[in-house]
């Protein structure tokens, strides 16, 4: 196993950058140099192709571009050339990539066959298979050759919290626009879709609670770019005791990042 590999399962949230999924370190023999010409990861877990990015094996640092399989299982490196190793050293192969989607999927990359890391001699020039003298699943002699962690993609998360920067003001009668309040919404790991928003006033029912004569009006929600990304729409006819209530249907998306978001309205 190599030294940067995670040795133990993971959880990684969408928009994780450069995480190595997996790692093994080749020594060759005292009997020759060795040519190292390619290897083969097998992606065993849930996750598409397509919920990756930016993925490459790496030999000492240096990155080798990957060719993937019809099926998104393997993941192929071939070291144009070989690349050579002199008795007795070492080098640590890893694969590594970016999570850029897959909530609640895995990834695995183990190297199925011992031979699924090409190796050749350099004075003999003789095909080199790789030891099975480890465990099962590390090193074994049953598949996968070499088993890599588990790497789950956790669900994004949002949280909502009142904004210090829209604070309490005065606002006109009969004035379309006005700042009635605002709160900052924080989202991790992905964008999240909020489907529906309700939200409660405990003043503006307006006299007699009905919906001819309720005060507020013609209410949308801004991001802080100025953009309406709900509404407008008017409170509800219903009034949950001394509390009118404002509900956006239409679904929302927020994205990764903390946004400042206002409610205007006459």
């Amino acid at each position: 196993r190599g030294p940067l590999d995670p040795n133990s399962a993971q959880s990684k949230q969408v928009g994780t950058t450069g995480f190595v999924f997996s790692s093994v370190r080749m020594t060759a023999g005292s009997a020759e140099k060795v040519y190292l010409n390619s290897i083969r990861w097998n992606q065993t877990g849930s996750a598409a192709t397509s919920d990756l990015a930016n993925v490459m094996t790496y030999v000492e640092g240096t990155a080798y571009p990957v060719t993937v399989s019809s099926d998104g299982k393997y993941y192929t490196s071939v070291f144009s050339g070989g690349i050579l190793v002199d008795k007795g050293l070492s080098k640590e192969i890893y694969i590594k990539g970016d999570v850029v989607g897959g909530s609640g999927r895995t990834v695995k990359m183990d190297v199925y066959r011992n031979t699924d890391l090409n190796v050749a001699g350099e004075t003999y020039g003789f095909g080199i298979s790789p030891a099975t003298s480890g465990s099962s699943g590390l090193f074994g002699s049953t598949n996968p050759w070499y088993a890599g962690s588990t790497m789950t993609v956790s669900n994004g998360n949002i949280s909502v919290a009142k904004s210090s920067t829209v604070t309490s003001q005065n606002v006109a009668i009969n004035v379309p626009g006005q700042v009635l309040g605002g709160f900052d919404v924080t989202v991790q790991g992905e964008s999240v879709s909020v489907a529906q928003m309700v939200f409660r006033f405990n003043r503006g029912v307006g006299s007699g609670a009905t919906a001819a004569t309720q005060d507020l009006t013609n209410i949308s929600l801004y991001d802080q770019n100025g953009k309406v990304v709900s509404g407008p729409a008017d409170v509800s006819t219903t009034v949950a005791g001394t509390q009118a209530t404002l509900t956006f249907s239409n679904t929302v998306t927020f994205p990764i990042g903390t946004g400042t978001y206002t409610l205007k309205g006459k």
